[in-house]
């Protein structure tokens, strides 16, 4: 993967933040764009209300296992990788007009503190 460049490969994305010889490393402009790329057009607090209702609720870092309305799919897609640093979202239709939704959690994806 070229330096400086982001990629899409199913539901994560790649960075590779190594510098071009000569360069300091992402541009800001990049990093702006790959943000709104995360973001899915969604502001930020949208994301971070969607995800408030998915998060665990003894602590947001722990894994997601949540029912919520079909409609709120779209946002959830983006708002979970966002706050939890990736991941893959799995969505169970339950047939009542609501998902069950579940995703590993920031600590299950590697983060810490």
């Amino acid at each position: 993967m070229k330096p400086g460049t982001m990629q899409i490969e199913g539901e994560h994305l790649r960075i590779n933040m190594e510098p071009e010889a000569g360069e300091r490393g992402a541009t800001q402009a990049q990093l702006d764009k790959w943000m709104e790329k995360a973001k899915g057009g969604f502001h930020t607090e949208q994301l971070r209300d969607a995800f408030r209702q998915v998060s665990d609720k003894e602590h947001w870092k722990n894994d997601i296992d949540a029912v919520v309305p079909a409609e709120m799919k779209e946002i959830l897609t983006y708002a979970i990788p966002f706050h939890t640093g990736g991941g893959e979202v799995e969505f169970f239709d339950l047939g009542d007009g609501n998902l069950r939704v579940t995703a590993p959690g920031y600590w299950s994806n590697g983060m810490e503190g």
